[in-house]
């Protein structure tokens, strides 16, 4: 089976707009894709431990897996292209992300689509 993961960009989520349009065309036009959407974590070294587990469960060997990826998630998308060798698609990627990190430390960032709160730290621009 082939599967569409869709990466949402920071602070976004499985609910966004370009999301849930993903998701009804692929149900409309490709019902045989099964299409994924994880809610990542705004937190770096959480998110990546994330898509690493999610790969790693999927065949990405038989190229049977691909990508989309929103913004941050167009971030994200590279990295799995570079590490596991999966073909992405990116939208607007964010290409320093962690450039933002000192522009936001000290501030309370709220998910667009939850009441999730969060704080970068120093250490989120590590990555």
């Amino acid at each position: 089976m082939q599967t569409l993961i869709y990466l949402h960009g920071f602070l976004s989520s499985p609910g966004s707009i370009k999301a849930q349009q993903t998701k009804i065309w692929l149900h409309r036009h490709r019902p045989e894709i099964n299409y994924l959407c994880p809610s990542l974590s705004p937190y770096p070294e959480e998110t990546q431990q994330q898509l690493d587990q999610l790969v790693t469960r999927l065949d990405v060997e038989s190229r049977s897996v691909g990508l989309v990826g929103s913004s941050l998630g167009g971030f994200w998308a590279t990295y799995l292209v570079e590490t596991y060798g999966v073909k992405a698609v990116v939208i607007n990627p964010s290409v320093h992300p962690y450039d933002m990190v000192n522009e936001l430390l000290g501030q309370t960032l709220k998910n667009f689509y939850s009441d999730d709160e969060y704080q970068m730290q120093p250490q989120h621009a590590d990555f």
